[in-house]
């Protein structure tokens, strides 16, 4: 049930390559935490507006929050968020010179619900 979500600057280079890397990074998370895969959910959202400390116009941002459900201990989620920033500089850091990544994984907290309409529920 893990939720990716990636979060760009509008002057990253190769934005295409988003799609793919939402793919590989639920297969890459699918076995590192592990979930299953059918259970992700993966968007990305671009930023018109956007400063970063040092208010270079050329420097571009990638920043990925992954949410789980409680139980996974720190050091399968730090080694799993090592995996995704590796995965991000891998993807992106040829084409961007000024390129600030970074990866944040948290536990979704007690009051997430979900429902699925492919899934029976009891009430």
């Amino acid at each position: 049930m893990p939720h990716i979500t990636i979060e760009y600057s509008r002057n990253l280079k190769e934005p295409e390559k988003l799609l793919p890397l939402l793919g590989n990074l639920q297969d890459l998370l699918a076995e590192a935490l592990p979930a299953k895969l059918t259970s992700f959910k993966s968007r990305a959202k671009s930023y018109d507006i956007f400063v970063l400390g040092n208010a270079q116009p050329d420097t571009c941002f990638v920043h990925c929050q992954v949410k789980v459900l409680p139980g996974r201990t720190k050091e399968t989620l730090d080694a799993a968020a090592a995996k995704v920033l590796k995965s991000m500089r891998d993807t992106f850091q040829a084409a961007n010179a000024r390129l600030n990544l970074s990866v944040e994984i948290a536990e979704l907290g007690p009051a997430y619900v979900k429902w699925d309409s492919g899934e029976e529920v009891g009430v």
